[in-house]
């Protein structure tokens, strides 16, 4: 007699993983609530008790040394109630995190319900397991905001997430500022790594895995919403180029015109910002390699944050008005050496106008021979047209690659877009 056949069962989705969306259980965080809730009611028992008591010393006519020791005991028991109180907080935040995490528990089980191990169902555990780790680590934040005196890092930037996955990292941040979630609902390949009032920074590409990172810093009207598509779209052609990860930095204030961009102020102040988030992006990644790209405006930027130092293993400067720095090797690259300066600007850009070898409104002409910076071709164009440059794709890749020491892959010395002389 043949055997049965075992039941048809579909071969799982290859990476697909069980859904586990935190290593905490809506259960746990109950019982932890209801503990940090009996502790406060012993803690607000013990303060009124000792309270009764010293009250009762007093009125039994005590003076002098004992009087003074009833002071004491009254300055030492008076920050149980405050103690008391922040327990009260601990545990509200213990039961509305176990709360939510339980809907999550609840979404994961209809999921797997679906018998369907679907790249859509990968997909959506994925999302839920973000959320979950994401929840975790903002109910630990306040927790730990409550419970100690120094203030933790502010909630939107990258350095106060390092511990968390990428996922986790892009979850939080939306929650932390949601006016953008539509603007990410845009980019769903996209991940956001920090997020503000009027400031963005966000990866294209796997940011924890690839061999290189290009932080893009935009110029003149970047800090106009409206243009974020735009910005966007940049950074992931860049991501494109190199083959590694990109990130659209819109972390500063920019110039809103051209009347505005004579200013310095913003270029330094955002030159302090961007030092700090490449910090955080070397600490999460030190092994990586890291390129700063800064475009038009953003290369002064970029000029003012490496004239004290910049965590970077490359700079590219592309279509620049100028830097405040006379020569490359002045530039303070992977925190304390030379590193390697590059720059480019199209024939036909107005923007060579604003700068020239000797100096200008922001300095010098980076592409200027006497300026030490490895210039690299272009075809002629104008402010805008790196984007769609081949020559220019080319050269973002061999520069996050590594290569900026070879001539630039498949451009012919002496190309006629080329604004300095053959490589």
């Amino acid at each position: 007699m043949p055997r049965p056949r075992p039941p048809h069962r579909p071969p799982a989705r290859r990476g697909y993983r069980p859904m586990t969306i935190s290593p905490l259980h809506s259960s746990e965080l109950r019982r932890a609530a209801q503990a940090t809730a009996g502790l406060a009611r012993h803690a607000h028992a013990a303060a009124e008790q000792e309270q009764a008591d010293n009250v009762a010393l007093r009125e039994s006519g005590i003076d002098g040394a004992a009087l003074l020791g009833v002071e004491r005991l009254e300055a030492a028991t008076a920050p149980w109630h405050a103690e008391a109180a922040r327990m009260d907080k601990v545990a509200a935040i213990l039961r509305r995190a176990g709360t939510i995490h339980e809907e999550l528990e609840h979404m994961v089980e209809r999921l797997r319900g679906l018998g369907n191990n679907s790249f859509l169902l990968t997909q959506l555990g994925r999302s839920v397991a973000a959320l979950g780790s994401a929840l975790d680590w903002h109910c630990a934040r306040e927790i730990t905001r409550l419970c100690t005196p120094l203030a933790a890092p502010p909630l939107h930037r990258l350095g106060a997430m390092v511990d968390l996955p990428l996922d986790a990292i892009h979850e939080a941040t939306l929650l932390a500022a949601p006016q953008w979630q539509d603007l990410a609902r845009q980019y769903p390949e996209a991940r956001f790594l920090e997020a503000g009032p009027d400031t963005v920074a966000v990866a294209f590409g796997d940011l924890d895995s690839a061999a290189s990172v290009t932080t893009f810093v935009a110029g003149v009207g970047s800090s106009d919403t409206a243009s974020w598509p735009t910005q966007l779209d940049r950074g992931r052609r860049i991501a494109e180029a190199t083959g590694g990860a990109a990130i659209a930095w819109l972390g500063y204030r920019a110039p809103e015109g051209l009347p505005e961009a004579i200013a310095t102020s913003p270029a330094r102040a955002g030159a302090q910002a961007l030092q700090r988030f490449q910090r955080d992006l070397a600490a999460r990644n030190p092994g990586q390699r890291r390129v700063v790209l800064g475009y038009s405006y953003g290369s002064v930027v970029v000029g003012h944050a490496a004239a004290t130092g910049l965590l970077a293993d490359a700079t590219v400067l592309m279509g620049s008005p100028g830097v405040p720095l006379r020569h490359a090797t002045e530039f303070r690259l992977r925190g304390s050496g030379p590193g390697s300066v590059h720059a480019l600007t199209a024939t036909g850009d107005l923007i060579e106008l604003a700068a020239t070898g000797h100096g200008g409104i922001h300095g010098v002409d980076p592409t200027a021979p006497a300026f030490g910076a490895r210039v690299w071709p272009t075809q002629p164009g104008d402010h805008s047209s790196y984007w769609d440059d081949p020559l220019v794709l080319r050269a973002l890749r061999d520069i996050a690659a590594g290569e900026e020491g070879q001539r630039p892959s498949a451009a012919p010395a002496g190309h006629p877009g080329s604004t300095s002389p053959p490589p």
